[in-house]
C-alpha cells in the first residue's frame, strides 16, 4: 500500500510540471 502511494506521489509530480510547462507555454 505504501509503495503504490509513492508511485501515485511521483506521477502526481510528473503531472504537476506538465501541467505547469503547459502554462508557461500559454503564457
Amino acid at each position: 500500500m505504501k509503495k503504490v502511494t509513492i508511485i501515485c506521489q511521483f506521477c502526481n509530480k510528473k503531472i504537476i510540471e506538465k501541467i505547469e510547462e503547459t502554462e508557461l507555454d500559454i503564457k
